[in-house]
């Protein structure tokens, strides 16, 4: 064996670097569903944010969820919908993306989103964030708070 010199992939000579992996700014959008005043039936979606168009970065591992006790077998999950590529192409919905299946059937203090570095997306119009309510109601009062991190230039 010998010592070896690597270098990443964003080293190499002429590769050109997106702002998201070079300098590319943290930013980070806010969220709020204030109390609930009706039930939602298992499904139910909430809008959360919206991504702005562009290449943009999520970070997961920075951004944070919480939400007040649902009760007993809920769970929620966090994606987004659909949305056109810069290749005019079609990403679909895809309503697991970030959280699949958090426990909400307590309170939950500003959960990690998950344990992924990266999260790329690239949007003509944006990206519209949202949660979907599993296994049972969203109950009246409920609430959910929290931001998605992302690098954006």
């Amino acid at each position: 064996m010998a010592v070896q010199a690597f270098i990443s992939a964003q080293m190499v000579e002429d590769t050109r670097l997106r702002p998201t992996e070079k300098h590319g700014k943290l930013r980070f959008a806010y969220f709020n569903l204030p109390a609930t005043t009706i039930v939602g039936d298992a499904t139910t979606t909430i809008d959360l944010c919206e991504l702005p168009s562009g290449q943009v970065r999520v970070l997961p591992h920075l951004s944070r969820i919480a939400t007040s006790a649902f009760g007993a077998g809920r769970t929620l999950s966090v994606g987004h919908y659909a949305y056109q590529k810069a290749d005019s192409s079609t990403e679909p919905q895809n309503a697991t993306a970030f959280i699949a299946a958090l426990d909400v059937s307590a309170a939950v203090a500003a959960a990690v989103w998950g344990t992924a570095i990266k999260y790329d997306v690239y949007s003509k119009a944006g990206v519209t964030l949202f949660a979907t309510v599993n296994a049972n109601t969203i109950p009246v009062g409920a609430t959910i708070e929290g931001f998605v991190a992302y690098l954006y230039e």
